[in-house]
């Protein structure tokens, strides 16, 4: 026994080093390994849950999650996991009510408060969502996320200019949250903001709604060209 305790030992010390290496899948399968032979290793399960999701395999990490919540009904990041995994597989139900536990347990988790108005905000509780993105901002005053998430329930209520407040507000905590640019650019933009708007345009880029051709020429920076044509 004591042998084979050593050999699990040495399993989750490499496989976790994997998991720092960025080689999630030979990390994976080395945790899975020690899963199989030690079925009550909680620590095992949460990092097995873990790199699934990252992996994108997420209905493995809402399994490994369960496995997780069963040995270890208190703890709080294996329900946060747990809801992520269904948040991402669109089980909103599901998902709002780990979060809730998630909460409960660990009531100054902003991201987990965050992650909750995510949820409700989906299921249309649009009053309750927003609750939990200023609970989530009173506990983490500069977390520009639930910023952005805030300004994306607003304009979905229909209040533009709140909207606008609360992209502004994320991105001034990060300058560089493309996702708050394009969004806010898009909004001046139907609100006839056209030269703020398109000002901003450019960062349809890095967030994936806009494409950029593959030609073999330089991308105008914005200068004056004489005597040259623009493509």
């Amino acid at each position: 026994m004591k042998k084979n305790n050593i050999l699990t030992r040495g399993k989750k010390q490499r496989a976790y080093a994997c998991y720092q290496d960025g080689r999630l899948e030979e990390a994976r399968e080395l945790y899975a390994r020690v899963c199989d032979q030690d079925k009550h290793d909680a620590d095992a399960w949460f990092m097995l849950g873990m790199i699934n999701g990252l992996l994108g395999d997420y209905a493995e990490a809402e399994h490994c999650g369960r496995r997780v919540i069963s040995l270890q009904p208190e703890r709080s990041e294996a329900y946060f996991n747990l809801a992520r995994a269904q948040e991402l597989q669109e089980k909103f139900d599901s998902a709002m009510d780990n979060y809730r536990r998630a909460v409960s347990l660990q009531p100054q988790w902003a991201e987990a408060s965050n992650n909750l108005g995510n949820t409700l905000a989906e299921l249309g509780d649009h009053d309750e969502a927003l609750s939990c993105y200023r609970r989530a901002l009173d506990m983490k005053p500069a977390y520009a996320r639930a910023c952005y998430n805030m300004g994306k329930l607003y304009e979905m209520h229909g209040d533009p200019e709140q909207a606008l407040v609360a992209f502004d507000q994320a991105l001034n905590i990060n300058s560089e949250f493309a996702e708050a640019h394009w969004d806010r650019a898009l909004l001046r933009l139907t609100l006839g903001r056209l030269a703020d708007g398109w000002r901003e345009y450019e960062w349809g880029f890095p967030v994936g709604e806009r494409a950029v051709r593959s030609v073999s020429l330089p991308r105008w920076n914005g200068d004056p060209q004489t005597e040259k044509c623009l493509l």
